[in-house]
């Protein structure tokens, strides 16, 4: 009975009913339109950085200059020591120290996929009078391919063809080009102590990204210890993960009994995931803005129906109906609004979004990422819009609740 007079109430201003509708409709569209862009650039995002990139690194702890751990190995026989400038700065360890102690660990953890140890260094090539610098990192390519996307990239060759000798290099498209190189071509790589080392290209790819394509190239570990002069020396290890969204939990446990630095694939790029917080921010801020103009819309028109509604009221609450009755009305009235216009913008966002499809973003290797239809979306956009009703209508609705019988009667002409 409630539902119908409410119902009622609604349709007998018409124009007035249909406006609020739209407001909250619009609301929920944009609500649903937004979240599933941002949505989707944030999971291809995620999904970038973490198939092309380990979930896990563990790498040599830097650890500032203490003046007092210095005056106990240069100057053990002073009481004191005064500095004429305190010595500061930091101090990076130039190799993990128990790489075959942290393999050993690894392969007894459940959660651990592949890991990798990896030794990285940087390159200068020469061409045409122009000199290119390359961060060459070297790893057991087996391991590689199951722990990064790198396989996947690949344009020729494969990183799996490291395995058939030494010497051998995979580099990325881009750098490729500037070489003028191809697979089957020889490559000298100029080490940073002046040693001339010539390799075998066996593979290129191209991850989308020139800066990487340019810069970054892959051997075997013993070929970048070689090429580093840094025989026997582990720079990193690379681990992966069977959860991703575990990682970081897995290397805070790690750290507490290690001396090295342990981080996951969300704590290495903190800065970049706090940009999402910011787009949340931003489709609320855009959705709260139009669903405040559609409150003060079922607010206004619901006043003016209790004003205009005070007879039909006082024959109510005459047949008996409690001021509670009188404000479940009204609150119905809300609610159908913030219903029909929550389900309505749900239905029209899922349909412009299906329109979209995928969003690419970068030239011919570019990212492509498929909006995003989470039930978790849709959900809060239908709560949104039936809070912003019922809020909206909760003033008008005791309003109406606190008007008397008697009073109303009284008060007519």
């Amino acid at each position: 009975m409630m539902i119908f007079l409410a119902l009622k109430h609604i349709l007998s201003r018409k124009k007035q009913s249909l406006v609020t509708l739209l407001g909250i409709f619009i609301g929920t569209m944009s609500y649903i339109v937004i979240s599933s862009f941002f949505q989707a650039s944030q999971d291809s995002m995620i999904a970038s950085m973490v198939s092309g990139d380990p979930h896990i690194r563990i790498q040599a702890r830097e650890r500032e200059i203490d003046s007092k751990e210095i005056e106990d190995v240069l100057y053990p026989m002073f009481d004191a020591v005064i500095w004429k400038r305190t010595p500061s700065g930091v101090r990076a360890s130039a190799a993990i120290e128990n790489s075959r102690g942290w393999m050993d660990f690894l392969a007894t953890e459940p959660s651990v996929v592949a890991a990798t140890r990896v030794h990285s260094t940087t390159a200068l090539i020469n061409y045409n009078k122009v000199t290119y610098s390359v961060n060459v990192t070297g790893a057991d390519p087996r391991e590689q391919v199951k722990i990064t996307n790198i396989e996947e990239n690949m344009v020729s060759g494969s990183v799996l063809d490291l395995n058939k000798g030494t010497a051998r290099v995979v580099i990325g498209q881009e750098l490729a080009n500037l070489l003028a190189k191809q697979v089957g071509d020889n490559l000298v790589l100029t080490s940073v102590k002046g040693s001339h080392v010539p390799f075998k290209i066996v593979g290129i790819f191209s991850t989308g990204n020139k800066f990487s394509d340019r810069s970054s190239a892959y051997t075997q570990l013993y070929d970048a210890q070689k090429l580093g002069g840094d025989s026997g020396k582990i720079s990193q290890i690379y681990v992966k993960v069977s959860d991703f969204r575990q990682a970081s939990a897995l290397a805070s446990d790690w750290q507490i009994n290690s001396q090295d630095r342990v981080r996951s694939w969300d704590q290495i790029n903190e800065n970049l995931l706090s940009m999402f917080k910011t787009q949340d921010v931003t489709r609320y801020t855009i959705t709260g803005i139009i669903m405040l103009v559609a409150g003060f819309s079922i607010y206004n028109i619901l006043g003016i129906v209790v004003t205009q509604k005070r007879k039909d009221i006082a024959i109510l609450r005459s047949m008996g109906y409690e001021p509670g009755d009188i404000t479940l009305l009204f609150l119905y009235q809300g609610l159908i609004l913030g219903l029909f216009g929550g389900l309505l913008g749900c239905a029209v966002g899922y349909l412009i979004s299906i329109g979209i499809g995928e969003v690419s973003m970068g030239g011919p290797r570019s990212t492509v990422f498929h909006l995003d239809f989470s039930w978790d979306v849709y959900l809060i956009g239908i709560l949104i819009s039936n809070v912003v009703a019922i809020l909206a209508s909760y003033f008008p609705a005791r309003s109406a609740s606190k008007l008397s019988p008697i009073e109303i009667i009284r008060g007519t002409d």
